[in-house]
């Protein structure tokens, strides 16, 4: 299973910070992969409407929403999820890939930060 989650919109929006991450499941560790198709399945993500919640008017500002995608055994689907999210297996699922996405970003950049141990002084 592949998930991609984009969080875009709300007050302090940082497009670099709103760079989709795609989190492949069978790579994480067993109870987090678990966790996470039970929530999927619990959210009956393959069931639900394009758009969940209600979107915000036209031309409004700081509205957040996310969309999740999700592939697996060949089917695809992409929710745009508004905030305040109503639905809490719904919620449950985004606050469990709001927290895969702070793993990946953290990971991210420790792999980018260069050792300083190696280095000599001159």
């Amino acid at each position: 299973m592949q998930i991609k989650f984009t969080q875009e919109g709300g007050v302090g929006y940082f497009p670099v910070l709103s760079k989709p991450v795609t989190i492949e499941v069978d790579s994480l560790e067993q109870g987090e992969a678990e966790e996470l198709k039970r929530l999927v399945e619990s959210a009956h993500f393959f069931e639900l409407p394009a758009n969940v919640g209600t979107p915000p008017p036209p031309g409004a500002a700081d509205y957040q929403h996310y969309t999740i995608t999700i592939e697996e055994g060949g089917r695809s689907h992409s929710v745009r999820v508004s905030v305040p999210v109503k639905d809490d297996a719904v919620q449950n699922l985004v606050s469990a890939m709001q927290k895969q996405v702070k793993a990946a970003r953290a990971a991210e950049i420790r792999s980018r930060a260069k050792p300083t141990a190696d280095k000599k002084n001159p």
